[in-house]
Parts: C-alpha cells; sequence; structure tokens
C-alpha cells in the first residue's frame, strides 16, 4: 500500500512539473515579436560580414592568384629606380681561358635570351660561355599533382650532368618551363641547383613582365629578371654563398621574381676575391699546374705585396708542395690582410693538421665553415670531378678538403641509397661505388686521408662488411692519431667489437676510452660515453658499466636530448643487471 501511495505521489508531481514547463514555453511562444528594425540591423551585419569576406579574398586573388591584371604591377612600381643595364665590356679570350661556362637549352629555351646575357657572364665571371645543344625534359621530372604544367628541378640537372658532365663544373640549364623541387616548400621556384654544380634556372615565373602590358620597359625588367637569377646561379656554382650585402647580385632575400629587378649587377669586394681564389684554384689546383700557380702568385706579390688572394693561393700552393712553414706564413699575411676568408681560414688549419696541431686546425675549420658553408660541396664537386676524369688519387685530396670545410661532418659525401631514394643522391651514389676500387688503391699512398677513411668505415659498417669496416676505421686512427676525426673512428672501432661481433671486449673498451678522449662537442662526446658503458656491459663489469652509461645520459641532456632512448635503454639494461 506504501508503494502504491508512493507511485501516485511521484505520477502526481510529474504531471505538475509538466504543466509548469508548458505554461513556461506559452510565455515564450505569445511573448512580443520581433521588430522589423532588428531583422533589418541582423540582416545588415550578414551582408557586411559576407562582403568584407568577399573583398578579402579578391584581394589575396589579386596578389597572388591573377597574372592579367597589369595595373597592380604598375602600381607597385610607382617611381621605383631600377639600375641602369649597361653595355658591357668585351672580354679578350686569352682572359677568358680559366675556364668555361655551358649555357643549355632545356626544351626550346629562348637562344635569343641566352646570346644576350653571355657578354655580362663574361664580364663578371672571365670565363668563356658557350650556348650548347639543347635538350628534352626527360619524362620523370613531370611534376606535381596539382601542378600538371610543373617539372621537377633535380630531374633536369642530372639529365644535364649525365650529358656534359664532367666537360666543365659549370652547366647552367635555362628553361621556359615551370619548375619545382622535391626538398622545397614553395610551390614553385625559379631557379634550383647544387652549391659548387649544375644549376637550372626558369624564366616561366619572368614571362609575368614580358607577356603583360607593364609599361615600355616590360622586355627590360624580364631580361634583367633573367640576368639576374643566372647571375646568382652561377655565383653559386663558383662557391659563392647567399650574401646579406644589398649591392650584390648575391643578396639572398629574393621571394618573388619581382626582388631581382632591383638587384645590382655587381659583386661586393670580399666577393671579387672569393671568385678570384675559385677561379685559379680551379685553373692551376684542380687542374695539376701548380708550379704554374707558384710563379703567377710570386708576380702578383711582387706588383702588389698586399694582394689577399695571391697570398692564399701561394700559401695553398706550399700545401700542395708539403712545404707547412711557407704555406703558414703565407696564409696568417693573407688573413691579417682580410680576417674574412674561408680559403685562407681552411689551408692554414690543413697547415696545422700536417703539424699535428689539432686544436688549431679545428678552430680554423670551424671558422672556415662559419664564413662559408657551403665551401664543403664545392670541394665535393672538385673531387666528383676528378673521378670522372679518372684522376682518383687527387680526387680524393678534394673529398678530404670538403671534409675539412664541413667540420669532419658525414653528410657530404653520398651513402647506400634505395630505389626510392632521390635520384640525384642515386647518381652520385652508383658512380662513388662503380670508382671505389680504384679510390682504394690510392688511399695507403697519402698520410692526411684520415676522414675519406673514417667515412670509407662508416660505408663498410652500413653494408655490415666489418672486416672492411675495422681497417678503413684503423687507417683513419694511424693517420691522425691525435685527431678529433680519430675520436669517431675509435668510437666505432669500439662499437663494432662490443655490439656487432661481440668479441674483443677489452679492446673496445681502450677504443671507446680514446673517444671519449679525443672527440669535441656534446654531439659526439655523449655516444662515445654510451659506447664506453655499454663495451664495461658486454664484458660483464656492470658497476663502470652503470658509471658511465649514467654520464652519457646527463651529457645528452646538456645536449637537449632528454629521451635518447638508446642511452636510456643501456643504463636501465645495466641497473637490471648490476642487481
Amino acid at each position: 500500500m506504501t508503494a502504491y501511495l508512493y507511485c501516485i505521489s511521484t505520477a502526481t508531481n510529474f504531471y505538475e512539473n509538466m504543466e509548469n514547463e508548458m505554461e513556461k514555453n506559452r510565455m515564450i511562444i505569445t511573448g512580443p515579436a520581433v521588430s522589423k528594425k532588428s531583422v533589418y540591423n541582423i540582416a545588415k551585419i550578414f551582408i557586411i560580414t559576407v562582403s568584407g569576406f568577399l573583398l578579402f579574398l579578391i584581394f589575396i586573388g589579386i596578389f597572388w592568384g591573377f597574372k592579367n591584371l597589369p595595373i597592380f604591377y604598375i602600381l607597385k612600381n610607382f617611381g621605383r629606380t631600377l639600375p641602369p643595364i649597361y653595355t658591357p665590356e668585351k672580354i679578350p679570350d686569352e682572359v677568358l681561358s680559366k675556364g668555361r661556362i655551358y649555357l643549355v637549352p632545356v626544351s626550346d629555351a629562348d637562344k635569343d635570351l641566352m646570346r644576350a646575357l653571355i657578354p655580362f657572364i663574361e664580364e663578371r665571371f672571365l670565363y668563356k660561355t658557350e650556348i650548347k645543344e639543347d635538350i628534352k625534359i626527360p619524362e620523370p621530372a613531370f611534376g606535381k599533382e596539382w601542378a600538371r604544367v610543373q617539372y621537377y628541378a633535380e630531374m633536369i640537372t642530372l639529365t644535364l650532368k649525365e650529358k656534359y658532365f664532367p666537360e666543365t663544373l659549370h652547366i647552367i640549364g635555362i628553361t621556359d618551363k615551370d619548375i619545382n623541387s622535391r626538398n622545397s616548400n614553395w610551390r614553385y621556384s625559379w631557379s634550383w641547383g647544387e652549391f659548387g654544380g649544375v644549376q637550372v634556372i626558369s624564366t616561366y615565373r619572368f614571362s609575368d613582365c614580358r607577356d603583360n602590358v607593364c609599361g615600355g620597359n616590360s622586355q627590360e625588367l624580364c631580361f634583367r629578371q633573367s640576368l639576374v637569377a643566372t647571375l646568382k646561379k652561377i655565383g653559386n656554382s663558383m662557391g659563392l654563398p647567399n650574401s646579406d650585402d644589398k649591392k650584390s647580385f648575391m643578396y639572398n632575400v629574393t621571394t618573388r621574381p619581382s626582388d631581382l629587378e632591383t638587384k645590382n649587377l655587381e659583386l661586393s669586394e670580399s666577393e671579387k676575391r672569393m671568385l678570384g681564389i675559385y677561379r685559379d684554384y680551379e685553373f692551376y689546383v684542380v687542374g695539376n699546374r701548380i708550379d704554374e700557380l707558384v710563379v703567377e702568385a710570386n708576380k702578383k706579390i711582387a706588383e702588389n705585396p698586399e694582394d689577399e688572394v695571391a697570398r692564399t693561393l701561394l700559401g695553398i700552393a706550399f700545401v700542395k708542395k708539403s712545404q707547412s712553414e711557407k704555406a703558414e706564413e703565407e696564409l696568417k699575411y693573407a688573413l691579417k690582410l682580410e680576417n674574412e676568408n674561408a680559403w685562407a681560414h681552411l689551408w692554414l688549419g690543413t697547415v696545422y693538421e700536417m703539424q699535428n696541431n689539432y686544436k688549431q686546425a679545428f678552430r680554423e675549420f670551424r671558422t672556415a665553415r662559419k664564413q662559408n658553408n657551403i665551401l664543403r660541396y664545392v670541394f665535393f664537386h672538385f673531387g666528383f670531378y676528378l673521378q670522372e676524369k679518372g684522376e682518383y688519387a687527387r680526387a680524393l685530396e678534394e673529398y678530404e678538403n670538403a671534409f675539412r670545410a664541413g667540420w669532419w661532418h658525414f653528410d657530404v659525401l653520398p651513402m647506400m641509397s634505395s630505389e626510392n631514394d632521390e635520384p640525384e643522391k642515386v647518381y652520385y651514389t652508383e658512380r662513388f661505388k662503380s670508382a671505389l676500387p680504384e679510390l682504394e688503391k690510392r688511399i695507403s699512398g697519402h698520410k692526411n686521408l684520415g676522414s675519406i677513411c673514417g667515412w670509407l668505415g662508416r660505408y663498410y659498417y652500413e653494408q655490415k662488411n666489418y672486416e672492411k669496416s675495422l681497417g678503413m676505421f684503423k687507417e683513419a686512427v694511424a693517420m691522425a692519431p691525435k685527431s678529433y676525426g680519430a675520436g669517431y673512428s675509435h668510437n666505432m672501432l669500439a662499437w663494432i667489437y662490443a655490439e656487432d661481433l661481440n668479441c674483443n671486449y677489452d679492446e673496445a673498451i681502450e677504443h671507446a676510452k680514446k673517444a671519449v678522449e679525443l672527440v669535441r662537442g656534446l654531439d659526439y662526446k655523449a655516444p662515445s660515453m654510451d659506447t664506453l658503458g655499454w663495451a664495461y656491459y658486454k664484458k660483464g663489469d656492470y658497476k663502470n658499466a652503470v658509471k658511465y652509461l649514467r654520464k652519457a645520459v646527463f651529457l645528452s641532456m646538456l645536449n637537449f636530448d632528454f629521451f635518447n632512448r638508446e642511452h636510456w635503454y643501456h643504463l636501465k639494461m645495466a641497473k637490471e643487471s648490476k642487481r
């Protein structure tokens, strides 16, 4: 009975609440009507919002999507003064005899434009410039899905290399097709190339001012853009990095083709000096004319004792002739005249390396890289050029220079590539693999190829050829036993013995200790400490293993690598085994 009454009471309350809610709803429904003015205001706000959004889209479209609105181009450039286009000076053929530049039309490019560019190129770079037979864009160069008319620049440069390399180092492809790079975040590129190597330039984006009615000087603007783009990429091929000097055509900030129009057609004084060093290095050193270089440099110094370029080149010649004291004197004199000389710093570091002064060598190599970060690629291309010409011993010397200029980083030479890797990397890898037997035969005849031996040791390690890997790392240590690069080789020797071969633990520990002693920088110190701890772990000495693995983790954390899985895993394994 009680339960029944409770149900009745609950039902009554439910219906009372329902009636109250219905009354509230009726009050809402029967409330005062919305006024016409309120509706008008709401509609007005809506229309203004939509109109503003559409105007914003139109604004974006004008500046990013519409190519055929010349009025905006005229307004943007109203009142702007451009550096004048002048008639370049005719350079005698004997002055142009130190090198060649090939201009290669890609897919029926404008040869008249190329002929007009040649006098400017020869005046700036003093290399004989020729227009070569045109090439077709290779089928695999077809671009991205959303851009059916765009082509990959890397495939074009690869075709240029296969056809004209090693006739010259300076091959410049020019095309009127739109290009892009696989490694670029931009939706288009007006140029692409390898520092020290082959370049490709697209005039497709320059047609905005050529095809549209942008004023009476539209043809001149198109030519100016093409000229500056070509000069800049040739500069990159000759070891000139992008510059912060706004007066130079190597100035870095060039995000739109129109940015090219305001650039001067000049180089800074420092860039002219570096270009002079490059030209003579390519002609005399890469061309194996060292004695001629000594005569020519001494002649220039006699005329002008403050000639920084001649002093630098003479110092390089003395290095090549193994006269380290004379080389040091000339290179220091060159740096006294101008400290911003990456070539002099690099070769002075080489002198210190020859004298087993690795601390000073390290400082000079680091300074050279800070001043010119692309020299490592320049020397790599010198080495590759000599390798392709069959001069393997001298190719090894240039590869070693690439490591020095790269501060012993191992990202200069190609490694083993998978089938899906970048085509240009596959190209270099295959060429290097085919030349490797000949290169190896020449290694034993050199004293200063420690970095090359270390790199080859890593190369064979990636192939799991541990016997050859051990041999190369030992060769690297023997060539430069106190160098920082030897520290890397000691570390790899310890790791191969302890981890891959599971033998010679005592020898592994000794190599790891030497690695910790020799390497510099947390990037190398932490892995070497980890290898030392792991070698103790594999030997069964868990107390020392924990000690050094803790140090490895600490060094990783100092390097802001807080979650290095390998180091933490090794420490965990050692702690568990110690219990």
